[in-house]
């Protein structure tokens, strides 16, 4: 089942969505903003979104990043570097960034 097909009306509004997205899928890079912005349409009024992305988000300058930047802050988020090796135990070095927002009151 792919996530970025299901409907947001076809489930309930969520208070508040944690997620690790993939960060890239074949023929998709940054298939994590994608998810993450799909997700945000599950949210309720005001509802938060809390997920780990990959680390380019914070200097990427193509017009997805961008986009994606000026929504998180328009929306009083923050988008924070983790540190490197963060998930080392888990066998992976990529570098990582937590983005967290509120979907609109």
């Amino acid at each position: 089942l792919d996530f970025l097909t299901i409907e947001p009306s076809s489930l309930p509004a969520f208070d508040a969505v944690v997620m690790n997205p993939p960060f890239a899928l074949v023929g998709q890079p940054q298939a994590d903003l994608d998810h993450v912005l799909h997700a945000a349409k599950f949210l309720r009024p005001s509802g938060t979104i809390v997920a780990i992305v990959a680390g380019g988000v914070l200097f990427r300058d193509n017009a997805r990043t961008v986009a994606f930047r000026a929504m998180v802050d328009a929306r009083g988020g923050t988008i924070e570097a983790l540190p490197d090796d963060t998930f080392k135990s888990s066998g992976t070095g990529v570098r990582t960034a937590l983005v967290t927002f509120r979907s609109p009151a």
